[in-house]
């Protein structure tokens, strides 16, 4: 009896704890209960629960899955070991919890908002649509439903009905702080700078000012090229619970300092951006992957003889066009303006390539000596299932237009794309080997295996040597149908450049090209980092800007001086 009135009194100050969010006191008195009684229910799954707030996520993985051993049926348990995984990024972990709660109970409404999300990031569209919207039938008021369903339109590119959510939850309650951030962020990224403004204005009303919403103005005074304002207002704040718009924050500093040529203080703090993101990657993220992918195709293809050992070519009336290049080497920008031409489409960043490298892989064993036997069934199936997913973004297809597929990085995949398409065009996109390497280093890129070497200027030059290397031999091996289009060329002469890159898409001059500015302004989102420059004028001040960072250049200019010579840009 002495003992269930102790434990009593602790739960009431552990009850004391969590309503003043002492999470450490909470913890120190939950164990007390539990070394009284190692299997209390109570005390180990609010345990595990203390653990998810303050971080110690593996704690938590370690009481809540005692407590579902004790009871499988405790559905909250499952339910936050799936809250859990989410925050671990182990979605396939986290959607086996959050199905568990709806067999235990199929009208748990977290469960299904909770599985939205992880849906979501497993790419699955329709399942993580489903479930936000099952959710909102549980109930319709469900604010943090309807701020999920917003948040899925926008990374499956819905925006209109991505800021109808937004604009749902906040109308459900003004004070859900994440809604009025969610929105800011689509307004900032789509160039909608009207609408952001309105937004901050609006959430100041609401909320005082705060590190977010002078984050966001601070977006606003780099877009009107205010950028002495714009330095001063970044560096009054920081953001500490948010590692994603710190980084955003340092960078916006570094280019704006960039742009009053402070060079030492832009170059300081586009380092201190990309150590903050190197520090804070997904572990399970390998740089080396990618290089070794270019590896393996130069050391292939570079051993190759003669004509003969290439794959053979299976001829197909579909001539694909691709959209190629090193990153920042002036992609968005050809793309705005190509787009810009009534018969002109460009399907941007999308994995369609990506696909029918995997798909021939397969088949090959990777081998790409075993790319000659592939069968002529096989690669019609190929060629239909990569036609199929790129048209799949396409809202209308129009037979008369042809259609670009734009991703710099699949020029690494041009052996593949010529023994499916052997008689695809290719449009290179070429700039400055210092200007493509120190804009890359400047970027605030999301993180995979390929952006990950990014983060310095060595690794940066490192991964353009051994990409130019394997394009340099992909020519030298492959008879293929490819222009090359200088991007210092592209700004200093836009007409004549652009009527003899029509000339090669076999298509006549229209004049709408020259209204590309328009084009970039009525389009809803751009999904590369040059998405705030390309509704600007053409300026020539980002050619050459590598001068100005001549000296930081010093340790990786032997890499790229042979690159500049055999480019002709000496």
């Amino acid at each position: 009896m002495n003992e269930n009135i102790s434990i009593k009194n602790i739960f009431e100050k552990v009850n004391e704890n969590l309503a003043t969010q002492n999470f450490s006191l909470a913890e120190d008195n939950l164990k007390k209960i539990i070394d009284i009684d190692e299997n209390n229910l109570k005390a180990l799954f609010l345990l595990g629960s203390v653990f998810i707030q303050i971080g110690q996520l593996d704690n938590s993985i370690k009481y809540l899955e005692k407590v579902i051993k004790i009871d499988p049926n405790i559905v909250n348990a499952h339910n936050n070991l799936g809250i859990v995984y989410i925050k671990l990024k182990k979605f396939e972990n986290a959607k086996k919890f959050l199905n568990k709660v709806l067999d235990i109970n199929p009208n748990h409404l977290d469960a299904y908002n909770s599985l939205s999300i992880v849906y979501a990031e497993l790419g699955d569209f329709n399942k993580a649509l489903f479930n936000a919207k099952k959710a909102l039938e549980l109930n319709p008021n469900f604010v943090s439903a309807h701020n999920n369903l917003g948040l899925i339109y926008k990374k499956f590119e819905h925006f209109n009905e991505a800021e109808t959510s937004f604009k749902k939850a906040i109308e459900l309650n003004p004070k859900f702080m994440e809604s009025h951030y969610n929105l800011m962020e689509l307004y900032e990224k789509g160039n909608q700078n009207d609408k952001l403004e309105i937004t901050i204005t609006n959430f100041e009303k609401l909320f005082k000012s705060n590190s977010i919403s002078f984050l966001y103005k601070s977006h606003v005074l780099y877009k009107k090229d205010l950028f002495s304002e714009t330095i001063k207002n970044l560096k009054s704040f920081s953001i500490e619970n948010n590692t994603n718009l710190e980084i955003d924050r340092i960078n916006l500093l570094a280019k704006s300092y960039d742009k009053v040529d402070k060079i030492d203080d832009a170059f300081l703090y586009f380092e201190k951006a990309n150590l903050l993101n190197s520090s804070f990657k997904n572990k399970d993220i390998d740089k080396n992957n990618f290089l070794n992918e270019i590896k393996v195709r130069i050391d292939y293809f570079n051993n190759i003889t003669n004509i003969e050992n290439l794959p053979n070519q299976l001829q197909t009336d579909y001539k694909p066009i691709f959209m190629i290049g090193f990153p920042r080497s002036g992609t968005t920008l050809l793309d705005t303006i190509l787009r810009s031409h009534p018969m002109i489409d460009v399907i941007e960043e999308k994995s369609s390539v990506k696909k029918l490298v995997n798909s021939l892989s397969k088949l090959t064993n990777k081998s790409f000596q075993m790319m000659n036997d592939v069968k002529k069934e096989n690669i019609k199936e190929i060629r239909k299932a990569y036609i199929e997913d790129l048209f799949s973004y396409i809202n209308q297809e129009n037979k008369q237009k042809i259609y670009i597929d734009k991703l710099p990085l699949n020029i690494i995949y041009i052996a593949e794309i010529l023994r499916i398409f052997p008689n695809a065009k290719f449009i290179i996109s070429l700039r400055h080997p210092c200007d493509c390497v120190l804009s890359c280093f400047m970027q605030n890129f999301k993180l995979n295996e390929s952006m990950s070497n990014f983060l310095n200027l060595k690794d940066t030059a490192v991964t353009y040597d051994l990409i130019m290397n394997l394009f340099k031999i992909y020519k030298l091996k492959f008879n293929f149908n490819f222009y090359e289009i200088k991007y210092e060329k592209l700004i200093l002469n836009l007409n004549d450049e652009i009527k003899n890159l029509l000339d090669f898409l076999e298509l006549q001059w229209d004049n709408s090209i020259l209204e590309y500015q328009k084009t970039a302004a009525a389009r809803d989102r751009i999904f590369t980092p040059s998405y705030d420059q390309v509704i600007k004028p053409l300026y020539s001040k980002s050619s050459g800007r590598w001068i100005k960072y001549k000296n930081k250049l010093s340790n990786v200019y032997p890499i790229l001086e042979p690159w500049i010579k055999e480019l002709k840009y000496e």
